[in-house]
């Protein structure tokens, strides 16, 4: 619908966050700095809070996107299955 109206060439609404479309103002840019150097350093948990759509899922899918997926063990917030404990293990950015 919105596609031909407005002459898009892809749909402008999605269920998912897509790191293509981040919006980096000072505060994301701050945040997704915090995060790389937390994970170059090997600093150990870091956390990003936030309200409801203030961009927290579109941010670390835009740092994993950036990654290798293959070198550091990682499971995604958004897909995990298992408990806290094992997922807080599997974050681990250092083999």
């Amino acid at each position: 619908m919105y596609t031909s109206h407005y002459k898009l060439r892809e749909n402008p609404f999605s269920l998912t966050p897509d790191p293509k479309y981040l919006f980096l103002s000072r505060q994301h840019r701050e945040a997704l700095n915090h995060l790389i150097y937390g994970i170059k350093e090997k600093k150990g948990f870091i956390v990003v809070t936030g309200g409801i759509g203030t961009g927290k899922t579109t941010l670390s899918r835009a740092l994993l996107s950036g990654m290798d997926p293959s070198s550091p063990e990682w499971i995604p917030p958004w897909k995990r299955r298992s408990s806290s404990t094992r997922t807080s293990r599997t974050w681990n950015f250092s083999r």
